[in-house]
């Protein structure tokens, strides 16, 4: 096993043996743990693994004359639903993109972010863009014009067999017939009803969500989430109930919010937050998902801000609609671990289907791919930062070891002020030095040389405080752990 040697008294070993704490920005940088970042940028964490890797590239699919607003990702078959401007397109994918089919579906009304909801048994979806209601049946997209449909129908969900719906502003929440989303006359028990949600309170119902068996409704003013309220919706007609639980915090629109196994995501004015159960109590508890990265997250969030649950990556994007930057919650590493993706341009929308991810940039759909090295032919550019570290006087750095994976064309390197050493494409070897000058004495292999390289270099790196940082200006990277042999001098 490594050693320190004994040339001075002090030295020390500092490792970074994983990083799954993923960024704190709540902190200074040299208060945050040896697991997290106070950067990372282009990482993500590998679902299978937990290992710290470069995001993979993005490739066209197909270009429409307008920008994409919307992708809805059917439960069936390999397709997927476009609005560009006010059409809605079916877009059949293929192997290549040369092979993608495109079907135009016709006009579509409204332009808010859709809101949609699987319906029946056949794959078919019931969706809204801010107005009438929509009906996708695998082949035709059609409104819902029978009498007393909505008109501004902002948000939808399905239960107990029904479409219901919050219209823009309102306290009232509209259920469809019992398995029929076109029928909206209130005449008996299995035809259409409504009820009211914090009557007269002031506030527009901006999200619904379910959970445990319940719906979640927030409400706020346009604009001002911190003045928002959350209530709890039990049951079903006619046995249902209206339960405030609780004031001044709210999501900021029907997006900004995401549904992720037993917790409800969403947005609201101080960043992420979360609703999850609490079993031994059988009730909901608010936390803070973001609250590593909320002071700097929440500065950049409006009323276009929105979640996007991607289960095959096992993650949540936070978009802001403005920036190339992706806030990346990965709910699966640890207690939650965030990161930055950036692209080449605006992100508007993404979603997952059949494990892939499609991406609306411009009037573009990518498809993103850890087999893609580059974004479109260019290179993806990638750093991270582990945290910084200070000691009473000036601290040596004698040897650094890192243990990473990269491909041949990858352009990375360890980066401490001024010192670069590379991390080559099957790095030096698998021992580690034997060099009794360094901290490394080891005459077994760390780990199969096939599986992870490493490299090792001696140093004399002196400085007030140290920040190790990992560059990457092309090909694919992940790294998985970074050794530094130290003394105070």
């Amino acid at each position: 096993m490594p050693f320190l040697n004994d040339k001075h008294a002090n030295a020390e070993l500092i490792t970074f043996a994983d990083f799954a704490g993923g960024l704190n920005l709540a902190r200074p940088p040299e208060s945050i743990g040896e697991d997290e970042m106070q950067e990372c940028v282009n990482f993500e964490f590998a679902p299978d693994t937990g290992l710290l890797r470069m995001r993979g590239g993005i490739m066209p699919v197909y270009t429409f004359s307008q920008s994409v607003t919307d992708i809805i990702p059917p439960a069936k078959d390999n397709l997927l639903l476009v609005k560009s401007g006010q059409r809605l397109y079916k877009l059949a994918l293929a192997d290549s993109s040369e092979g993608n089919h495109i079907t135009d579906l016709g006009l579509v009304t409204g332009s808010k972010p859709v809101s949609y909801e699987l319906w029946g048994d056949d794959g078919d979806m019931v969706m809204t863009f801010g107005a009438r209601l929509h009906l996708y049946d695998g082949e035709r997209v059609k409104a819902v014009t029978s009498e007393n449909a909505p008109l501004e129908a902002e948000i939808l969900s399905t239960r107990a067999g029904r479409v219901f719906v919050a219209e823009n502003g309102s306290d009232a929440i509209r259920y469809s017939g019992v398995g029929d989303p076109e029928r909206w006359i209130e005449d008996k028990d299995s035809d259409a009803v409504s009820i009211e949600v914090g009557y007269k309170d002031g506030r527009g119902v901006k999200a619904m969500a379910p959970i445990a068996g319940e719906t979640i409704v927030f409400k706020c003013p346009d604009g001002q989430p911190e003045y928002g309220r959350i209530y709890r919706l039990q049951g079903d007609y006619p046995n249902w109930s209206i339960v405030p639980y609780s004031h001044g915090s709210a999501a900021w629109n029907h997006q900004a919010v995401a549904s992720v196994s037993s917790d409800i995501l969403f947005l609201t004015r101080e960043g992420l937050a979360n609703l999850g159960t609490v079993t031994e109590y059988g009730d909901f508890k608010l936390g803070w998902a973001g609250a590593k990265i909320n002071p700097r997250m929440s500065k950049t969030l409006t009323a276009d801000c929105c979640l996007r649950h991607l289960p095959a990556k096992s993650q949540v994007w936070v978009l802001d609609g403005k920036s190339p930057d992706v806030w990346c919650y990965h709910y699966e590493i640890g207690k939650g671990a965030w990161t930055i993706l950036r692209f080449p341009g605006v992100v508007k929308t993404v979603c997952s289907s059949h494990g892939d991810v499609f991406l609306g940039i411009g009037n573009t759909v990518y498809r993103m791919s850890d087999d893609f090295t580059s974004d479109n032919g260019m290179p993806i550019a990638a750093s991270l930062k582990t945290r910084t570290i200070v000691k009473r006087n000036q601290i040596l750095v004698k040897a650094i070891l890192a243990r990473f994976m990269s491909t041949l064309t990858a352009d990375a390197a360890l980066e401490i002020d001024k010192y670069r050493m590379p991390l080559y494409f099957g790095g030096q070897g698998d021992r580690a030095f034997t060099d009794t000058d360094v901290a490394f004495l080891d005459d077994d292999p760390l780990v199969p040389a096939d599986r992870v390289a490493m490299a090792r270099a001696r140093c004399n790196i002196r400085k007030w405080e140290i920040t190790p940082e990992i560059v990457v200006r092309n090909g694919s990277f992940s790294m998985s752990s970074l050794v530094l042999e130290i003394a105070e001098v």
